[in-house]
């Protein structure tokens, strides 16, 4: 389970890091803030995942 997540200067995120402590996780900002920026980084932690372990089943 993901319990933070930690963005070094990706697009708008400079030092942007999260703690889901939570059962519930709530984004809010306004326009351009990187509401959209941080769903980005996710789907693309959950892809590199997936296709680790695509790739463990081919050994």
């Amino acid at each position: 389970m993901l319990k933070r997540l930690y963005i070094h200067n990706y697009k708008c995120l400079v030092n942007f890091e999260i703690h889901f402590d939570q059962d519930v996780s709530l984004f809010l900002g306004g326009n351009g803030s990187g509401k959209s920026t941080v769903f980005e980084v996710l789907k693309k932690i959950i892809d590199m995942v997936l296709e680790e372990k695509k790739n463990c089943h081919r050994i």
